[in-house]
Order: structure tokens, then C-alpha cells, then sequence
């Protein structure tokens, strides 16, 4: 069996996971993601903060370095 470290993961294929606790900055528009966990062991025990934005029914996650070019939408679940 190939074992390979899960920090590779992300770096081949641009996926990450992770878990933990978050607090929110209503102020500045900012959520901080307290890590404790994931598929990058290297994240474990950091903070990430992220910039937050409602458009319509979807929350935007970005990142709040400049070096960073990504976004995550979260879609709210619709009952019909």
C-alpha cells in the first residue's frame, strides 16, 4: 500500500479540509477559522482569518492575503 502524507494533497490536487472552531469580526467582515485539525497537518494549531460577504442566499469566503486567489460559496438550502 502507497501511503503518501496528506500535506501532498493538497499541493497535487489544490483540495483542503480542516476542522475547529471559528470566531466572527461583524466590524471588520472577518471570520477566524481556529484550526485544529485536517488533510494538511501543517494548518493544525493556526488561525486563519477570511473575509465574509452575503450575495443574496450565499455566504463568500475569501482569503484576506493579497497572495491568495481563491473563493468558497456557500449556498443556502433551498426547500421547495
Amino acid at each position: 500500500m502507497l501511503r503518501v502524507p496528506s500535506d501532498s494533497i493538497y499541493l497535487n490536487n489544490g483540495y483542503d479540509a480542516y476542522f475547529g472552531t471559528f470566531t466572527v469580526d461583524k466590524e471588520k467582515h472577518t471570520v477566524t477559522h481556529h484550526v485544529e485539525g485536517g488533510v494538511s497537518r501543517q494548518l493544525a494549531g493556526k488561525d486563519l482569518i477570511r473575509s465574509y460577504s452575503f450575495d443574496g442566499d450565499c455566504l463568500v469566503i475569501k482569503p484576506t492575503n493579497a497572495h491568495e486567489h481563491w473563493t468558497v460559496v456557500f449556498e443556502k438550502n433551498k426547500i421547495y
